[in-house]
């Protein structure tokens, strides 16, 4: 299955789950404690936290639940975390200095117990962990990684004050190498897989908005979004969703900059998307609301300040 097809199904699992009235599981760095909050999103509750180093760091979840990942930047660990019944499983270390995490899709299954996880060490590497044999099977040098956007087969890298992206081909992941440096044209403040499934899109810090196509490599701006943009992510519908730094949350068309619709979180919130819900971490607070939406959010209450989250339907 491809893995633009996988993200679709992920979608509409976690959609069809939350209408049947399954749960969607969250998985909330709270970093001052050195804390995982397992979070039950429907019930809207914390079942439980399980212990991680503390301090700041990037989370990943699989769609099942069976692979929870938390980063700490400090400390260049990565605790593996088996999200269905809360037992740390190993911890990585030697990672540098972790900046960003996902975890790659196995072919014709998705995102359900992935083996393998990336992760961006700002200090010029990109490792491949192998989350069955417990180790780095590949190491690429990659100046100053920054963040990722994984589109079908390759992952996006953007590094800190270049305008170049790095992209990987990682459909092999122990045989990861880098394919191409195409120039985005702006220093990329954050980027995620357009929704084509053919490029990738990029923000600058000041909200310009590029597109990179995967075979060409050119790059065109497609809109000027204005305000300081934090993170990018990808909707459906031909939309991504750009957030700002002072809580507004724009839903762009992807292909021609046009903003279709406004939505309002606490300022410098963390924000991702599952299942049609936009989640905002803020504070002791995770809000959950329907994307595109003015409607009030849902909201959990936090037994700490939240850092990055993930989702799954276990």
């Amino acid at each position: 299955m491809r893995p633009v097809l996988v993200a679709i199904v992920a979608v509409l699992a976690l959609s069809g789950s939350a209408r049947g009235g399954g749960s969607i599981r969250g998985f909330v760095l709270l970093p001052a404690q050195g804390r995982l909050a397992v979070v039950d999103v429907d019930a809207g509750k914390v079942l439980r936290t399980v212990s991680v180093p503390r301090g700041p760091g990037p989370v990943a979840a699989s769609i099942d639940a069976s692979r929870a990942l938390v980063a700490n930047t400090r400390l260049g660990t990565v605790t593996q975390i088996d999200g269905r019944n809360y037992r740390r499983v190993r911890r990585f270390s030697g990672l540098g200095r972790p900046v960003d995490l996902v975890l790659l899709p196995r072919v014709q299954v998705g995102l359900v117990r992935p083996r393998y996880a990336v992760v961006a060490d700002a200090r010029g590497w990109v490792d491949i962990l192998d989350l069955v044999l417990g180790r780095i099977v590949k190491r690429v040098r990659v100046p100053h990684p920054l963040a990722f956007a994984f589109s079908d087969p390759q992952l996006w890298v953007s590094s800190s004050g270049r305008t170049t992206l790095t992209q990987l081909d990682v459909s092999t992941p122990a045989r990861t190498h880098i394919v191409a440096r195409p120039d985005a044209g702006v220093i990329p403040a954050t980027l995620a897989p357009d929704p084509s499934g053919i490029a990738v899109d990029v923000s600058s810090r000041s909200g310009t908005l590029v597109r990179v196509e995967a075979v060409s490599l050119a790059h065109t701006v497609v809109g000027r979004l204005g305000g300081t943009v934090t993170q990018l992510l990808t909707g459906y519908q031909g939309i991504v969703w750009a957030a700002e730094a002072n809580g507004r949350v724009l839903g762009v068309k992807a292909k021609n900059g046009r903003v279709l619709h406004v939505m309002h979180v606490p300022r410098r919130s963390r924000v991702g998307i599952v299942g049609g819900l936009l989640a905002a971490a803020r504070g002791h607070s995770l809000r959950m609301s329907a994307l595109g939406s003015g409607r009030r959010a849902k909201a959990v209450s936090l037994p700490g300040d939240a850092g990055d989250f993930a989702f799954a339907v276990p």
